[in-house]
């Protein structure tokens, strides 16, 4: 269902609670207390069979004799109850279900078995539900609090534009308090139990179209729908709302379960992560990054550009935040000269690069501070400014100084985002706050906040929606190397000269064809890495050669294929010099074919040296891919060598982009292991190829 259908389950104008209670920490009394206390302004309707009536409200025995067509009915009774009670919702035309209610899929199959029963039900009626086994959800500026999580109990978040989705209902509790300590304005908050309709995918798509929200934090511990999973991303994406989110659970189950290379270097996680990248999502690695995300994204601008500025009293924190900032990759170029010299003409042993350390200095002359921080943002074009003050905004005079800048600079550069570091009260990092700076106790929480506003300042290109080819796995046999090489080469990518051989003399008027040096390799479709077998041999020189290595490879494959029929050898062009690679793809269990791109041999796996992406690639992912790994520096010239092909490697990418889109439904993985990338202009060559069909 769209995203729209949503409106009413997480606005609705009247509630139901099944199982309504008066009694203080009951399931069903948390609810009701909730919309009586925070002024709830819909419709109230509560069920309980046995009362007449709870603090003064009328109750229903069911909600068939309530009245029809409640936006909003929530479920808080045992699970042996709830059957009953979706019957009821269903003759009550109910539109929306949200299920407390435990002892479902969370418990084994028994309880699977009675989840798909109630959904089943559900959708039959055209009703949405969230949960089971959920903490419900808040919508704080329309005072609805569909939840028994206790956190609202003591504490009240204020409405604000950050909205927080959560899979674990106890991380969601605790993340709410945390919001209400942090002071971080919410606009939703939302848990989705077992998901066993709404995923956190779809709150994110809805929320990307919520007026009230300008920011998204997910909290998610696996992704069962990865093509709902992105349409979420691409809609947040689209409507400019950054999502950050924190996944836990990291499992090499796809890698274990994988046969070809390009699966082990990907990894379940490793493709999570990638494709968050590729949507324009940003991953963080603690809960406290992800507030301070949320903070900055509610309280600063999005910088004009992604390059940082420091401005310090302490070398050392300078320096501190110089590795942070690294370590995140944030640029931090130079002042330019000129600039430089203006902050040395004030303090001559002043550090004036970037960071600029205008030491205690600025405590004699608090007009430094002013003039230093204006001029970074002037000449030195920062996108983002990091000012460190330590203690010096504890007194009156330094939070006056404080005060002061953050209103010169907001006003004379309000495309720039300006992020304090200081010890303060939390009265001043209010006010800061509401004059559009953010304020830091930890200056590397702050290098970390401005890493994420510098992201989703980048202007990050959409990519079409993927193909699906309606070939059926059933009429495409298992390819051996020759049939491989030949299908990729139809989409443009290169493969070496080469013949098939059933006898030693066929091989040797293929090598002479060919021409000397040539390789020689075991032809078979059941065989995926021919060098666990000897398969291969590399260098063959001259005809004797030929007729040696070809009966080596017969020996070779009779011991370790017995009884299996020899189908002959591959003779290919021997290729020398140029950059190993491995490219290929991998059928991701929740993200479906996923690219993976990394050095050749052992580097790949003991480096981790990769990038991934989702299919289908676009020309600017492509390049994303190349420059995104580690040692990509190698394929510009590296310590007087040549530069390599880069632009044939890119086109290569896309070329398997292409022919992964088009065999979509049918392919399980490819392997171009290795890919030799040449010269400037001399192109890239696939030396061997496995295409692996799905079972």
């Amino acid at each position: 269902m769209a995203s729209h259908s949503l409106d009413g389950f997480f606005a609705p104008r009247s509630i139901a609670i099944v199982g309504a209670s008066g009694t203080p920490g009951k399931i069903g009394a948390y609810p009701l207390h909730y919309q009586r206390h925070f002024g709830y302004s819909g419709a109230l309707v509560l069920v309980n069979p046995g009362r007449a009536e709870i603090d003064g409200l009328q109750c229903v025995p069911s909600l068939r004799e309530a009245q029809t067509g409640i936006d909003l009915a929530i479920l808080a009774v045992p699970a042996e109850q709830i059957e009953a009670a979706v019957l009821d919702a269903i003759q009550a035309r109910v539109r929306n279900v949200v299920m407390f209610s435990a002892g479902f899929a969370e418990i084994g199959e028994a309880g699977a078995v009675l989840q798909r029963r109630v959904v089943s039900a559900l959708q039959e009626a055209g009703i949405r539900l969230l949960g089971p086994n959920c903490l419900g959800y808040v919508n704080v500026a329309r005072s609805v609090y569909a939840t028994f999580s206790p956190a609202m109990m003591s504490a009240q978040a204020r409405a604000g534009s950050v909205a927080m989705v959560s899979q674990s209902g106890a991380f969601g509790g605790y993340a709410y308090a945390m919001a209400c300590r942090r002071d971080l304005g919410l606009s939703h908050w939302i848990t989705t139990g077992n998901e066993a309709d709404l995923h956190v995918a779809d709150c994110i798509e809805w929320l990307a179209g919520d007026d009230r929200t300008d920011a998204i934090l997910a909290y998610m511990e696996g992704c069962g729908d990865g093509d709902r999973f992105v349409r979420s991303l691409r809609a947040a994406q689209a409507a400019c709302k950054p999502v950050v989110v924190i996944k836990v659970g990291a499992t090499a189950r796809g890698a274990r379960a994988a046969s070809s290379h390009s699966a082990a270097l990907a990894g379940d996680d490793r493709v999570f992560d990638a494709v968050l990248k590729q949507y324009g999502a940003w991953r963080v690695g603690s809960i406290e990054e992800l507030f301070n995300a949320g903070y900055a994204l509610s309280t600063l601008p999005r910088p004009s550009n992604q390059t940082v500025g420091v401005l310090t009293v302490s070398g050392g924190v300078g320096a501190l935040v110089t590795d942070d900032a690294a370590r995140l990759g944030l640029a931090m170029p130079p002042m330019p000269q000129d600039a430089q010299d203006l902050v040395l003409d004030q303090v001559p042993f002043a550090s004036a690069a970037n960071p600029v350390d205008i030491t205690a200095q600025v405590m004699h002359r608090p007009e430094l501070l002013g003039s230093t921080a204006r001029l970074m943002l002037d000449q030195g074009g920062y996108g983002s400014l990091l000012v460190f003050l330590a203690n010096g905004v504890r007194t009156d005079a330094g939070w006056r100084l404080q005060q002061d800048l953050a209103v010169t600079l907001r006003r004379e550069f309000p495309d720039r985002a300006v992020v304090f570091s200081a010890l303060s009260t939390s009265e001043r990092t209010q006010a800061l706050d509401a004059l559009g700076c953010a304020s830091f106790e930890d200056p590397s929480s702050a290098m970390h906040a401005i890493a994420a506003l510098s992201h989703f300042a980048a202007k990050r290109p959409l990519v079409a929606a993927a193909v699906r080819s309606a070939v059926s796995p059933a009429v495409l046999g298992a390819l051996n190397e020759l049939e491989a090489m030949q299908l990729l080469g139809r989409y443009g990518i290169a493969t070496p000269p080469a013949a098939l051989a059933a006898t030693a003399m066929e091989a040797v008027e293929a090598a002479r064809h060919l021409g000397f040096p040539v390789v020689m390799k075991v032809l078979s479709a059941d065989i995926q890495h021919k060098t666990e077998i000897g398969g291969v041999i590399l260098g063959v020189t001259d005809e004797a050669a030929v007729q040696a290595a070809f009966r080596l490879l017969c020996e070779r494959w009779e011991t370790h294929m017995p009884g299996r029929p020899f189908e002959g050898v591959v003779v290919a062009s021997m290729i020398s010099g140029g950059l190993e690679c491995i490219l290929g793809l991998h059928r991701d269990p929740q993200f479906g074919l996923v690219a993976v791109f990394g050095m050749g041999g052992i580097q790949a796996e003991l480096l981790a040296d990769v990038t991934v992406r989702r299919l289908p690639l676009c020309q600017a992912e492509a390049r994303e891919m190349v420059s995104g790994l580690k040692s990509s520096v190698v394929f510009s010239g590296y310590r007087g060598s040549a530069p390599l092909d880069i632009a044939a490697l890119e086109a290569a990418i896309l070329a398997l982009s292409r022919f992964g889109e088009e065999f979509s439904e049918a392919l399980e993985s490819v392997d171009l292991n290795p890919l030799v990338i040449r010269k400037a202009g001399q192109g890239v060559i696939a030396l061997d190829a496995v295409v692996q069909w799905r079972r």
